[in-house]
């Protein structure tokens, strides 16, 4: 099922794109230093859901789309897939799971962790349970249940490519219907993993030019703010519990990743210009950023709370203050991994 490669602009809009998503989720976490040090203005409050719950909340489905696309640009069917899943397990759940590992002994060893936890709630929690999450629920560092959830549908990519061979637009139809419709609860497995894995295998399978939508780049942005406008209006007028709240939230989130992408694209992302240059030269800690910034946002918190302050300005600054420390801090980490502990840094960065 193997298909042609990628332009090389193309291939380094994706690394840019990859690299942004995953700042993105930095920042997206750093707003809980604010609730961590009390309560946000109303204001705040309203900039929050809005980021947290729309603008932003495209990058993970947005990142399990990418990676579907390019796994399936290369699959080259069964006889490769034992190797697909040593790689896929040394780049995506070996890390979580020594990280997980790692804070599980520092919080029983040590102490807690200030907004994580402390050693009664690790033991009563279970180490294994902390280290995996299980199918559905979360790790010990909760962000990594991402890169846990990529490697299962990495262990299923035998079954997408028969799907995509077989029933490619039923199959489509079908997760679609799963994610966008049912609403939370209704089963017992999360579908917006799956749904969006496939949105990626279908793109490549299909031979689709992904650079070549830009075009729609206004109407998928306007029918995106359309589900947006029109969710907050029930979320308003009747409650965050009524079915269209889902219908709609999670049918914008379909637009907004087709948007997203579509930006970058227009803004020539993978060119050769400054911006672009600058951010691949970001990419290469981009994992490791992702990895470790939980841990780096709780402790960054506990210590830099004298520095927010009551207004809506002071809190939504402290907020982009927050992000931009982790970020700096973990890819000091990083480099210092890299510099000195080269095998560690390795492993940590999944062999990359």
């Amino acid at each position: 099922m193997a298909v042609s490669s990628l332009p090389a602009e193309t291939s380094r809009r994706i690394t840019i794109a990859r690299a942004i998503l995953l700042a993105g989720v930095v920042y997206d976490h750093a707003q809980k230093g604010i609730i961590f040090h009390g309560q946000a203005t109303p204001v705040v409050s309203v900039v929050m859901d809005l980021l947290d719950n729309y603008i932003i909340r495209p990058t993970v489905p947005l990142f399990y789309t990418i990676s579907a696309y390019l796994l399936f640009l290369r699959y080259g069917g069964i006889a490769g897939y034992p190797r697909l899943v040593v790689k896929r397990f040394r780049g995506l759940l070996l890390p979580s799971i020594l990280l997980n590992l790692f804070w599980a002994g520092y919080i029983l060893l040590i102490g807690s962790i200030p907004g994580i936890g402390g050693p009664t709630w690790v033991k009563s929690q279970g180490i294994a349970t902390l280290l995996f999450g299980g199918l559905n629920g979360l790790p010990l560092i909760y962000p990594l249940w991402f890169l846990r959830t990529l490697f299962w549908c990495v262990l299923l990519t035998p079954v997408f490519a028969f799907l995509l061979r077989r029933a490619a637009w039923l199959t489509l139809a079908v997760l679609w219907l799963c994610y966008g419709f049912i609403p939370p609860g209704a089963t017992s497995v999360d579908t917006m993993a799956p749904f969006f894995f496939y949105i990626g295998g279908f793109l490549a399978v299909k031979r689709v030019d992904v650079d070549g939508f830009t075009r729609f780049l206004w109407p998928a942005t306007a029918l995106w703010g359309l589900f947006i406008a029109g969710d907050i209006l029930v979320k308003t007028l009747l409650s965050a519990t009524n079915y269209w709240h889902v219908v709609l939230w999670y049918n914008s989130t379909v637009f907004g990743i087709a948007a997203v992408w579509m930006f970058f694209c227009k803004a020539r992302l993978g060119a050769d210009n400054r911006a672009s240059r600058l951010l691949l030269a970001f990419a290469p800690f981009a994992f490791l950023v992702y990895l470790l910034h939980e841990p780096a946002i709780s402790f960054l918190t506990a210590a830099t709370g004298w520095m927010l302050g009551p207004g809506s300005i002071s809190q939504m600054a402290y907020t982009v203050f927050l992000a931009a420390a982790t970020i700096a801090l973990t890819m000091l980490v990083a480099w210092l991994l890299k510099r000195f502990v080269p095998p560690v840094h390795r492993v940590l960065n999944g062999g990359r």
